[in-house]
Protein backbone atom coordinates (compact mmCIF):
# COMPACT_ATOMS: atom_id res chain seq x y z
CA UNK A 1 0.00 0.00 0.00
CA UNK A 2 1.37 3.48 -1.13
CA UNK A 3 1.41 6.08 1.81
CA UNK A 4 -0.01 8.92 0.82
CA UNK A 5 -1.28 11.96 2.77
CA UNK A 6 -4.69 12.93 2.55
CA UNK A 7 -6.19 16.40 2.99
CA UNK A 8 -9.18 17.54 4.81
CA UNK A 9 -12.27 19.42 3.74
CA UNK A 10 -13.48 21.94 5.55
CA UNK A 11 -16.86 24.33 4.94
CA UNK A 12 -16.59 27.84 3.65
CA UNK A 13 -18.68 30.18 2.61
CA UNK A 14 -19.06 30.30 -0.84
CA UNK A 15 -19.11 33.93 -1.39
CA UNK A 16 -15.72 34.27 -0.05
CA UNK A 17 -14.16 32.16 -3.23
CA UNK A 18 -16.99 33.35 -5.84
CA UNK A 19 -18.64 36.75 -5.37
CA UNK A 20 -20.84 36.60 -7.77
CA UNK A 21 -23.32 34.03 -9.08
CA UNK A 22 -23.59 34.52 -12.80
CA UNK A 23 -20.14 35.69 -13.41
CA UNK A 24 -18.21 32.88 -10.72
CA UNK A 25 -20.39 30.03 -10.06
CA UNK A 26 -21.93 29.24 -13.04
CA UNK A 27 -19.12 29.36 -15.48
CA UNK A 28 -17.38 27.33 -12.95
CA UNK A 29 -19.45 24.47 -13.00
CA UNK A 30 -20.13 24.46 -16.45
CA UNK A 31 -16.12 24.21 -16.85
CA UNK A 32 -16.27 21.25 -13.95
CA UNK A 33 -19.63 19.25 -14.86
CA UNK A 34 -17.91 16.33 -14.31
CA UNK A 35 -16.91 16.94 -11.23
CA UNK A 36 -20.37 17.91 -10.43
CA UNK A 37 -21.57 14.86 -11.80
CA UNK A 38 -19.32 12.38 -9.92
CA UNK A 39 -20.46 14.11 -6.93
CA UNK A 40 -24.04 13.81 -7.28
CA UNK A 41 -23.59 10.32 -9.30
CA UNK A 42 -24.87 11.21 -12.36
CA UNK A 43 -23.89 11.35 -15.62
CA UNK A 44 -24.83 14.84 -16.90
CA UNK A 45 -24.41 16.87 -19.87
CA UNK A 46 -24.24 20.73 -19.99
CA UNK A 47 -27.08 21.78 -22.22
CA UNK A 48 -26.55 25.58 -22.18
CA UNK A 49 -25.82 28.92 -19.22
CA UNK A 50 -28.35 31.53 -18.50
CA UNK A 51 -30.85 30.34 -20.40
CA UNK A 52 -34.77 31.38 -20.39
CA UNK A 53 -36.83 28.33 -19.08
CA UNK A 54 -40.54 29.55 -19.22
CA UNK A 55 -41.12 33.13 -17.69
CA UNK A 56 -37.45 32.16 -15.68
CA UNK A 57 -34.02 31.92 -16.39
CA UNK A 58 -31.91 29.25 -15.27
CA UNK A 59 -28.30 30.14 -14.75
CA UNK A 60 -26.97 26.54 -15.25
CA UNK A 61 -28.72 23.77 -17.54
CA UNK A 62 -27.18 20.19 -17.12
CA UNK A 63 -28.81 17.41 -18.65
CA UNK A 64 -29.51 13.84 -16.75
CA UNK A 65 -27.69 11.20 -19.92
CA UNK A 66 -28.71 8.38 -18.26
CA UNK A 67 -32.43 7.21 -17.33
CA UNK A 68 -33.24 6.28 -13.79
CA UNK A 69 -32.75 2.89 -12.59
Amino acid sequence: MVNQELGRLEEVDLRSVWSDEARDITPWLAEHLDQLSAALGLDLEFIEQEAGVGPFESTFWPKRTTRWS
